[in-house]
């Protein structure tokens, strides 16, 4: 964990530690044990924020589909892409899936 987050949840999974932290700023970090790499990161009240770094390459399909009918996202982790999507792409049919139900 980095230093000022704090543990907000956290559960035990068929598939992992899942720990969810919040820092100050608004920020909603997801990992999967307490001392592993963040997964997913919300900022609350701004769902335009990626603060993660794959994330930024994530919308470049738009220069292909500039706007799409419908949107898979597999794996939804946080919902942070979802959340990305579904302001910036309103008309877009958006469907997630997760493995995980924890």
């Amino acid at each position: 964990m980095r230093p000022g987050e704090t543990i907000l949840y956290e559960t035990r999974s068929a598939f992992n530690d899942i720990v969810v932290t919040g820092e100050h700023g608004g920020l909603r970090t997801l990992r999967f044990g307490r001392d592993s790499a963040r997964q997913s990161v919300v900022k609350l009240h701004d769902p335009s924020h990626l603060e993660l770094d794959y994330y930024a390459f994530t919308p470049s399909f738009l220069a292909f589909v500039p706007d799409p009918e419908n949107l898979l996202i597999v794996g939804l982790g946080g919902g942070t892409l979802a959340s990305f999507f579904h302001t910036h792409l309103p008309e877009t049919a958006i469907d997630a899936v997760e493995i995980d139900p924890a």
